[in-house]
């Protein structure tokens, strides 16, 4: 009996097709073509860059469109970058071909929405870290002569609390707070200023980081929001009232 070559590869087990070595890239490649059979189509990210408070775990929407039937996957790379080492939760962690993590494969009516939810890592350190992702189909179309189509966003790590994101939880993010934002990263709701980001905000006050340490500024006791205000907008006054005074 003639085994053909498609019978064959569709008879190896999936997980080996994930993990083995004919998938180990983060591009998959061709040889992935028993998993991946829907053309690569195109993705994008929402939002292009994504807010990772130190210590939290942030969400994005990876949507997909592509034409015709069949699977197809999606590869990470940057997420292992010294300072983020961020975890993706509910995707495959990939060591062989480099460190990656994937989804899929997976078929549907498109486009579809892929959720991301991502952790950094204990010792995250604030700055921007680019990631790159790869949407892998496994055949080619006339005009279409690529395995995969690739594109990246940003994650970008900070202070939880530090809203004016200057690297340190200061009077300046209670400032903002008042002025109804907008905020960064945010401990409560993202993209919703409400009292819950006073409170996070006055826990963390004097933070460098996510740790239950104090940071660089020093404080005895934090004043409730109307008595700050008020000794804010006295600091402010100073520079005024030592012209007049002259």
């Amino acid at each position: 009996m003639t085994i053909s070559r498609l019978s064959l590869v569709a008879s190896i087990a999936l997980p080996f097709l994930l993990t083995g070595a004919a998938c180990a890239l983060p591009d998959f490649g061709p040889n992935c073509s028993g998993c991946h059979t829907r053309p690569a189509g195109a993705f994008n990210v929402s939002p292009a860059t994504l807010q990772l408070p130190m210590g939290q775990t942030r969400g994005t929407t990876i949507n997909v469109t592509s034409s015709g039937g069949g699977n197809m996957g999606i590869g990470l790379t940057g997420l292992n970058a010294p300072g983020l080492a961020a975890t993706a939760t509910g995707w495959t962690h990939q060591t062989s071909g480099g460190d990656w993590w994937t989804l899929g494969p997976f078929s549907g009516t498109l486009p579809l929405a892929k959720s991301l939810n991502l952790t950094p890592g204990a010792g995250a350190v604030r700055g921007s870290y680019p990631i790159n992702v790869t949407l892998a189909g496994g055949i080619t179309l006339a005009g279409d002569p690529d395995w995969s189509k690739t594109g990246n966003f940003t994650v970008k790590v900070g202070v939880p609390g530090d809203y004016n994101d200057n690297g340190v939880v200061d009077a300046a993010d209670y400032v903002l707070w008042r002025k109804g934002g907008p905020l960064q990263f945010e401990v409560d709701t993202p993209g919703t200023v409400n009292a819950a980001d006073y409170t996070a905000w006055r826990a963390r006050f004097g933070k460098t980081t996510a740790g239950a340490g104090s940071g660089s500024v020093m404080i005895t006791e934090i004043p409730e929001p109307v008595t700050l205000m008020l000794a804010v907008l006295g600091l402010l006054a100073i520079p005024v009232f030592a012209r007049v005074g002259r």
